[in-house]
């Protein structure tokens, strides 16, 4: 008789996951793996066992960093992963920033059992990025170590609990993709600059730093759970917005629901919940504990009304969606203008709700902006 297997051995490293490739030949961090929490956080192997363990260079000077192209891999891969913005901090080091200094020793704590080494200054983790990392090794661990604790903490509530003010901050726009980021600038780094971490490209400094107090949720997931977007607005266009978006993403996976009701599905397959609003522009019952992030739904006229009478409800979303069907070229040219004038670099997205012509800008936010998986048919 055979011998049973015995009990897995939980310090062995945990198993890599495949890379997978996007067309233009780099990494889809995006999609590389189906469930981070099928890795068990608690109780599970670490990433990487103690001979292979992740330490920050043994050397100092410019020697210590790891070669530019695969930094930028690996800023990137945390940004599609997490949503969260990291850049070079020091030859061989990166500073990856946190919503709150609570968060960022959440993270910290989370990650060290991962054979990795970690640092935590003030809301921000520091982890190793060098010398000689290479992609299929070190970047996509390091990758794998951050995606992993932060989904854990955001959808088991780790990070949910892990909220204080935040030091000081600066803006960063990218005028190549339309990125807003802030960025931890504690001590005499609030004039340093900043880099792109999907373009690698300057990124613009906003006029003032952001106060501490203001409420960050674009870009990132405050709620534990499937992401909440609430949807508000001219009441046609947002039933029809809210119709598109379901075909988009398909009604199991996409659900609606009312401000007041406390939507927690047990639909695995849902990760995404779109909470139905009013057409007051102040979005009402959409406070940071019911929704992630806010999209206004205007039709043309509306939207024109509220740009002649300079209605600061234009101003109330994080998303502004102003239907574009039936106005001629020049009308619509014309009110893109004003609209995108008067909400800075706010994200406005014109769209013909009867044909879904201009829907993918919305989807493209929805996924950049908020991190939620592109829809991909099942194999």
């Amino acid at each position: 008789m055979s011998t049973p297997p015995g009990p897995p051995d939980r310090a062995a490293p945990m198993t890599a996951a495949p890379f997978v490739w996007r067309e233009d030949g780099r990494p889809d961090w995006r999609s590389m793996w189906t469930s981070f929490c099928d890795l068990a956080l608690h109780g599970g192997p670490p990433h990487r066992g103690a001979e292979q363990a992740l330490r920050g260079p043994a050397i100092a000077g410019p020697d210590a960093a790891s070669d530019p192209a695969m930094v930028s891999e690996l800023r990137r891969g945390i940004w599609e992963t997490t949503g969260l913005f990291s850049e070079p901090l020091s030859p061989g080091w990166i500073a990856i920033t946190c919503e709150s200094r609570a968060m960022a020793q959440w993270l910290g704590g989370a990650i060290a059992p991962e054979n990795v080494e970690v640092r935590v200054d003030d809301d921000r983790v520091l982890l190793p990025a060098g010398p000689r990392f290479r992609l299929e090794d070190e970047v996509k661990s390091l990758v794998t170590v951050v995606a992993k604790t932060h989904h854990y903490g955001a959808m088991h509530g780790g990070l949910a609990r892990a909220r204080d003010e935040a030091t000081s901050r600066q803006r960063f726009h990218c005028p190549a993709c339309g990125l807003d980021v802030d960025v931890s600038r504690p001590g005499t780094s609030i004039d340093l600059d900043a880099t792109c971490p999907v373009e690698g490209s300057s990124m613009a400094r906003q006029r003032s730093p952001v106060p501490s107090a203001e409420p960050r949720g674009v870009g990132r997931r405050l709620l534990p759970g499937p992401l909440r977007v609430g949807v508000g607005g001219t009441g046609d266009a947002r039933t029809a917005l809210i119709a598109a978006l379901r075909r988009r993403y398909g009604r199991r996976r996409a659900v609606v629901t009312s401000p007041a009701q406390a939507m927690a599905p047990s639909d695995h397959a849902v990760d995404l919940v779109l909470v139905e609003g009013g057409e007051d522009g102040e979005a009402p019952g959409f406070g940071a504990d019911t929704v992630d992030a806010t999209i206004g739904v205007l039709d043309a006229s509306a939207a024109a009304r509220a740009l002649g009478r300079d209605d600061r409800g234009l101003d109330a979303w994080h998303l502004l969606v102003v239907t574009s069907r039936g106005l001629a070229k020049a009308d619509l040219v014309r009110l893109e203008h004003d609209t995108s004038q008067r909400r800075g670099p706010r994200p406005v997205a014109f769209v013909d709700l009867a044909t879904g012509a201009g829907i993918d800008v919305v989807a493209a936010w929805l996924e950049r902006e908020l991190m939620l998986p592109p829809w991909r048919e099942r194999r």
